[in-house]
């Protein structure tokens, strides 16, 4: 019995020794294939390092050559403005000494510019326009083509021009005021006038006064215009209201004033009526500035629609 346990333990313990064994070296292969593993990684890790290293690297080398390069060009805009600058000054100092110098210029009726525009007997030689002699007689000398008179003949020779200017000044002047009325007639003289007719020539106002028009359109009154009202009798006593607009002188209103029509006066200062035109029924209101030419109109209208009841009630 004791040998048979003898001998289990000792296979119990072989085969504890086999599987320690065992393990130990499953463990050591899985170490070793990590670190395999690892170093393929590393393997294929270092050229993307080095070329990353490698474009910092260059990124840094452009940037050195750009900060070079606005260095240089600061340096040249620089140099530039000095040059500017200088040549700015060469062209003021030459302005400055052709402004110290005297420039022989002349003007605009030919004299130097160191002698004033009406110059004295300096200028005389020169033979100016407009040139004065201190020592002759005459005020100027002929600027027109004539030959200047010598100031050492005679001063009757002097009087004697001036004379004969004198005389053709005064006939120039003569024949400028001569009367053309004789010779010639106005251009509208055979004009015919023509008469405008209002239609108004056998007709008596009885009275008139400036007023604005208003005609109903849509259930609204809307202007029709500014003139002077008239409110006219012909001779055969028949009335009527007429309106000419101001300025145009257009017609604005014309109606017959009729037994049947009636007036009404909303205001101090208006007048609304209903009267036939082109055939039409329309209703008019007029507005004026005083009170009492509304009243007048009133009255004197209603006279005329009295007269024709009375005389429609006659027949």
């Amino acid at each position: 019995m004791t040998k048979k346990r003898e001998l289990e333990e000792t296979t119990t313990t072989t085969e504890e020794t086999t599987t320690t064994t065992t393990t130990t070296t499953t463990n050591e292969d899985v170490d070793n294939n990590k670190v395999e593993e690892v170093k393929k990684k590393q393997k294929l890790e270092e050229p993307v390092v080095v070329a990353e290293e490698k474009k910092d690297d260059e990124k840094k080398v452009e940037e050195k050559e750009k900060v070079e390069e606005e260095k240089k060009d600061n340096e040249n805009v620089q140099e530039e403005k000095k040059v500017d600058e200088k040549k700015d000054d060469e062209k003021k100092e030459e302005e400055e000494k052709k402004e110290e110098k005297p420039v022989a210029t002349t003007s605009l009726f030919g004299f130097n510019s160191s002698a004033s525009p009406f110059s004295f007997a300096s200028s005389f030689s020169s033979g100016s326009p407009f040139s004065f002699n201190l020592n002759s007689t005459s005020t100027f000398t002929n600027a027109f083509g004539k030959p200047p008179v010598s100031t050492n003949g005679d001063s009757t020779s002097t009087t004697t021009t001036e004379n004969n200017e004198s005389n053709g000044s005064e006939k120039v002047e003569g024949s400028a005021q001569e009367d053309f009325s004789k010779t010639y007639t106005p251009i509208f003289a055979h004009v015919q006038q023509v008469e405008q007719k209002t239609g108004e020539e056998e007709e008596n106002t009885l009275c008139s006064a400036k007023a604005k028009l208003y005609i109903l359109s849509e259930q609204e009154y809307k202007e029709r215009g500014v003139g002077i009202l008239k409110l006219n009798q012909n001779l055969e006593n028949k009335s009527r209201l007429i309106m000419i607009a101001d300025g145009s002188k257009r017609s604005l209103l014309n109606v017959n004033i009729f037994s049947k029509m009636v007036l009404e006066s909303p205001n101090e200062k208006s007048i609304k009526f209903v009267a036939f035109e082109d055939g039409k029924i329309n209703s008019f209101f007029i507005r004026m500035g005083k009170a009492d030419e509304i009243k007048s109109f009133l009255d004197k209208i209603n006279q005329q629609i009295k007269h024709l009841k009375d005389k429609e009630s006659e027949i």
